[in-house]
């Protein structure tokens, strides 16, 4: 992996792959919620 060689730190490497995976969570969340209740929360497919 190319990510650890272009100057950042071990630190914020880490807080990258957590919000990486914190906007895949929201994400799939919107996604099933658009899915499955698209009456309840309408808003979800907007997030």
């Amino acid at each position: 992996m190319t990510v650890l060689n272009d100057g950042r730190s071990n630190y914020e490497v880490r807080v990258w792959v957590r919000i990486k995976r914190l906007s895949d969570y929201f994400q799939s969340f919107s996604l099933f919620n658009y899915l499955i209740f698209p009456h309840i929360f309408p808003t979800a497919v907007y997030l």
